[in-house]
C-alpha cells in the first residue's frame, strides 16, 4: 500500500522549464524556491527585473476560484491602481497546469513588488488606509464574482461546526457550548453588519504589518508593499489575493 502525497516540493529548475519557458521574460531566467505555507512562493529573476511564482497548493482552490483572483488584479491594473499584477505567458493565458503526486496545481506569474518591512506611524498608516480604500472603491466596480466563495455565516460558522460535529458527538456540553456561541455571533452580526455596499461587497485579507513592506521614496513619500496590497504614496500595489464577497 503506497502512502499519499498530501503536498509535493517542486524543484525552480524544473519549474523553470514547465512553467516558465511559457513566458517571454527578457533575457536569462533563473528560479529559486523562496518560501511554502499555503502556497509555494518561487522568486524569479531576468537580467533587469524580478517576478513571484506562486504554485497553488492542491485542493486549496479550484481553478475558476484563481481565474477569479486573476480576473480582479487585471481589473484594478486597468482602474490606474498600481497592483502587483498576474504576468501573461505566451499565448495570452495566466495560468499553467502542473502536474503533482497529490493532483493537479496550478501556477501563476505575478510583477514585483519591491520594499522593506516599515515602521509605520500615525500619517503613514493613515495614507496607507487611504490606499486601501481607494483599492476598494476600484474594486466595487466589478461585479461579484460568483467564481469566489462568499464570507457568509455557512462560511464562518455553519461549516466549521460541521467539520467538528463529529469529534463532539461524546462531549453534548461542548457541542451547546459552541453552538450557542455561533448562534449569539450569528445575531449580532445580523444586526450591526450593513448588507449593502461599500460594507458589503468585496473583500480580501491580510492588511496587516506582519505582511507588508514599503519603500521611501526621494520626495519623501513613500511606497506601501504587502502581500495583499502595497503601495507608493497612492501608487500602492496588489499582490496575489486571498479574497472572497
Amino acid at each position: 500500500m503506497s502512502n499519499p502525497i498530501v503536498s509535493s516540493l517542486f524543484s525552480a529548475k524544473g519549474l523553470e522549464q514547465s512553467v516558465l519557458g511559457r513566458y517571454r521574460l527578457p533575457g536569462q531566467v533563473g528560479c529559486r524556491f523562496l518560501t511554502g505555507g499555503v502556497n509555494d512562493t518561487y522568486l524569479v529573476t531576468t537580467d533587469d527585473e524580478r517576478y513571484f511564482l506562486r504554485l497553488y497548493r492542491f485542493g486549496w482552490r479550484s481553478k475558476p476560484e484563481i481565474e477569479a483572483e486573476v480576473d480582479m488584479l487585471v481589473h484594478l491594473a486597468s482602474g490606474r491602481q498600481a497592483v502587483s499584477r498576474p504576468i501573461p505567458r505566451s499565448d495570452g493565458r495566466f495560468l499553467t497546469r502542473v502536474s503533482a503526486p497529490e493532483g493537479t496545481r496550478w501556477a501563476v506569474v505575478f510583477s514585483d513588488a519591491p520594499g522593506t518591512p516599515p515602521r509605520l506611524n500615525a500619517s503613514k498608516a493613515r495614507e496607507y488606509g487611504e490606499v486601501v480604500g481607494d483599492m476598494h472603491v476600484c474594486a466595487d466596480r466589478k461585479p461579484l464574482d460568483t467564481r469566489r466563495f462568499h464570507l457568509d455565516f455557512a462560511h464562518l460558522l455553519e461549516d466549521p461546526l460541521a467539520h467538528m460535529e463529529p469529534f463532539l458527538r461524546h462531549r453534548a456540553e461542548d457541542r451547546q457550548f459552541l453552538t450557542g456561541v455561533s448562534e449569539d455571533l450569528k445575531s449580532g452580526i445580523e444586526s450591526l453588519l450593513p448588507t449593502e455596499a461599500p460594507e458589503d461587497g468585496f473583500c480580501h485579507g491580510d492588511h496587516h504589518i506582519m505582511v507588508a513592506t514599503c519603500i521611501e521614496m526621494p520626495r519623501g513619500d513613500w511606497l506601501f508593499l504587502i502581500s495583499i496590497a502595497m503601495g507608493m504614496d497612492g501608487e500602492h500595489t496588489i499582490f496575489p489575493f486571498y479574497c472572497g464577497n
